[in-house]
């Protein structure tokens, strides 16, 4: 509202830019006087070019007539002015004020963006996805038993196989001597050596006494069909004239330096007396230990009518799509990717794949000799840990404690040198 005999003026300035320079195009000017009973309205539009129009709308005599044929500059501008208008505003530029501190605040905003997709990113690696990550937990759990010699995530983490091996350490504590004399009266026959040829001097020695440095050519080796004649396969009657073996024998206590000279060299060796090893034996031969640690999981199992347990493939192509495959192999010269075995005439595979508990293949594996000849079924019992992978994720049921009954198969990088 305007006092009585007030003028009120507003200037409008518009301003024009391009690529190089801005320019003022044009200058609007609005004057009103409040009179009492009437008002006035004077507009005058100014161009760069110094023309100028003036709008002056004839005074109202009443205020009832003032409300009803007042001036709208926006509604009652003449045509051309409106072309102009319209003009001006393709002309025109909105400038944009920013916050002094709008690329500090953009930064933050990058931040908590990053900060969510890295949330986002670990909670899906913690359920399962992609390549498993150590998960991280705000609150230790505590332990029911800590198993000796077990790495933190790699094992059997379960209530129940920790009650069990808690279970057995306190029944047989660790005692090298009590477990080597347990693990030697396993041990049912002494088998001989064939000596190695004197031949070749260089190459000559030992299998229990050998020395610090591998000779050049370790290990020695015996044409096979020697081997085959000594010992048949199909023969299970112990060989007592003599075997054919040409690998060091190291002691653990006594050879160990040796053993670690062989490994530096990627050498093979055979060890004897690992503590660990013959804990574990210990164990294993306690009465109705290996019963609860297998429990009713169904393993991998492999059955063979004899003892000849045959690699094989299993074939995905008859004679006739063989034939087929090869001609236009050899028509267009291209190579069909995938492997292609073509199933013989009259053949079944050797073996079968099932699963089977460990108290089933005890009942096949514990029979006297006369039942175990090379013409009588084998079943080959497999235990699986999948360690890094997580547990079932490489074969379902895995033997995640093989990892705690059996250390030396823990991933540790160089853990031969880590002796204690």
């Amino acid at each position: 509202s305007i006092p009585n005999n007030k003028l009120s003026e507003v200037t409008i300035t518009v301003t024009t830019c391009n690529t190089r320079e801005c320019s003022i195009t044009h200058v609007m000017t609005i004057q009103r006087r409040n009179n009492g009973a009437a008002s006035y309205c004077a507009c005058e539009i100014e161009n760069s070019g110094g023309d100028s129009q003036s709008l002056l709308p004839k005074a109202r005599s009443s205020n009832s007539q003032n409300r009803r044929n007042n001036y709208d500059i926006t509604s009652h501008t003449p045509t051309r002015l409106l072309k102009k208008k319209k003009r001006m505003k393709k002309e025109m530029i909105h400038e944009v004020y920013l916050d002094p501190d709008w690329e500090i605040k953009l930064q933050l905003c990058l931040m908590i963006l990053l900060m969510l997709m890295t949330g986002f990113y670990a909670l899906w690696k913690l359920s399962g996805g992609g390549i498993p990550i150590p998960q991280v937990k705000l609150f230790r759990e505590r332990k029911i038993y800590d198993i000796p010699g077990s790495m933190e995530r790699i094992g059997d983490k379960g209530d129940e196989y920790m009650l069990l091996r808690k279970d057995i350490d306190e029944r047989y504590p660790g005692n090298f001597n009590r477990s080597l004399k347990a693990v030697q009266a396993l041990h049912k026959h002494t088998y001989k050596v064939i000596p190695i040829p004197t031949e070749n001097e260089a190459l000559s020695y030992d299998i229990y006494n050998c020395p610090d440095e591998p000779p050049h050519g370790y290990p020695y080796a015996w044409p096979i069909l020697e081997v085959l004649n000594n010992w048949p396969p199909d023969d299970p009657t112990p060989q007592l004239n003599g075997i054919h073996q040409g690998l060091c024998v190291f002691d653990y206590e006594s050879d160990y330096d040796k053993a670690f000279t062989y490994r530096t060299m990627e050498l093979p060796f055979v060890v004897r007396g690992d503590p660990e090893v013959a804990a574990s034996v210990e164990r294993w031969n306690s009465p109705g230990y290996m019963n609860k640690l297998m429990g009713t999981v169904l393993h991998r199992t492999e059955y063979s009518a004899n003892n000849h347990f045959m690699y094989w493939m299993k074939p995905n192509l008859s004679h006739n799509d063989m034939q087929k495959r090869r001609d236009a192999e050899a028509k267009k010269r291209h190579h069909f990717g995938g492997y292609h075995v073509e199933k013989p005439a009259n053949w079944s595979q050797p073996t079968e794949m099932m699963r089977m508990k460990y108290e089933d293949w005890v009942g096949h594996a514990n029979v006297s000799d006369d039942e175990l000849g090379p013409d009588k079924p084998h079943w080959y019992y497999r235990l699986i840990g999948c360690g890094e992978m997580g547990d079932g994720k490489c074969d379902k049921g895995s033997s995640e404690y093989l990892f705690d009954e059996l250390t030396f198969f823990q991933p540790k990088k160089g853990a031969i040198s880590d002796r204690t």
